[in-house]
């Protein structure tokens, strides 16, 4: 029996981010979606009135998705009022799917969420998963839109919790300062593997709503670090504010100092501002950042609101390199 987190990467993943669910449908022990697969063809970023969108050319490919042996179902009462809604209404469209196995089971976790303004998901365990996918994709077509999918989380084993999370609260994240790396001067984290004592860095920036978890109620912040409670999705960080949170790791890394980033689950606001200090002080491109951030953290996983910010900010680092 394996006791360690396994990330799942399902080989039709990259036709679910931004795919159209047209059907739901439970059977016993199954779970059953009518999805019109998204396979961008070339996307490229555009400013309007202030505003950053991406416009993709695409085209769709019908999928049906059969997932047996369920259990733990969760799902918003959306999936099984879809029928109400028109197929062309964007409710349905699909933001993300994540999966990974969990230590001592066999079967596979997996979390899907749509693009509401509520953000409806649905969450379960399945034995086994099925993809039939049609040969008649649509014609491409070119959509816009004001968010874009981070690519899925790699197909790997997530390392266990360890020592130097004891030590710096989180998992390295190599960098490069004055033409030489540095591979234990930025670290990024959640809370929930935050040691009890602060750990041994010169400064902590905390994005999240909770505490850092060695602050104490009511206890002062300590003068080293920065708290700055951060939204999710619609209410993200804009470009401004993740420049501004990356530059302040940024000045401390420069002087030498180690720097520890850390949000509530350390898989989205955080791994965000990690990225954006890698493309601003480097120059590298969102993708690139990213793989870099999950050489050592591979749950990280920007929404499609922080992704889009991140691709624009690495558009204009290039720009104006």
């Amino acid at each position: 029996m394996k006791t360690t987190t396994r990330i799942i990467q399902r080989s039709f993943a990259s036709l679910i981010q931004g795919a159209r669910l047209d059907s739901y449908r439970e059977e016993k022990d199954k779970i059953i979606l009518g999805v019109q697969g998204f396979q961008p063809i070339s996307s490229k970023l555009l400013e309007r009135e202030g505003k950053i969108h991406e416009q993709v050319r695409a085209k769709h490919i019908p999928l049906t998705l059969t997932f047996t042996g369920i259990s733990k179902l969760k799902r918003d009462d959306f999936f099984t009022s879809l029928d109400s809604y028109s197929l062309d209404d964007s409710s349905r469209i699909i933001a993300y799917m994540y999966s990974w196995r969990q230590p001592r089971r066999t079967d596979i976790f997996h979390m899907f969420g749509l693009r509401l303004p509520v953000g409806a998901d649905m969450q379960f365990f399945a034995q086994n998963v099925k993809c039939e996918r049609a040969d008649s994709p649509s014609k491409p077509f070119i959509v816009e839109r004001d968010w874009s999918p981070a690519p899925p989380m790699p197909n790997r084993t997530v390392p266990k919790e360890k020592a130097i999370y004891k030590t710096f609260g989180g998992d390295p994240i190599s960098i490069q300062l004055r033409d030489k790396n540095f591979h234990s001067r930025l670290f990024i984290g959640g809370v929930n593997i935050q040691p009890k004592k602060r750990p041994q860095v010169d400064a902590v920036l905390n994005l999240g709503e909770e505490s850092s978890r060695w602050v104490k109620k009511g206890q002062a912040l300590d003068p080293r670090d920065r708290a700055v409670e951060h939204g999710e999705g619609s209410q993200g960080m804009t470009i401004e504010q993740i420049r501004e949170e990356a530059g302040w790791a940024i000045e401390r890394l420069k002087q030498n100092q180690s720097v520890l980033v850390h949000c509530v689950a350390g898989m989205n606001r955080s791994t965000t501002v990690a990225c954006a200090a890698l493309i601003l002080l480097e120059g590298l491109s969102a993708e690139d950042a990213l793989a870099r951030v999950r050489e050592h953290h591979p749950w990280a996983r920007p929404d499609s609101h922080h992704w889009l910010a991140l691709r624009w900010l690495a558009k204009v680092r290039r720009k104006n390199k």
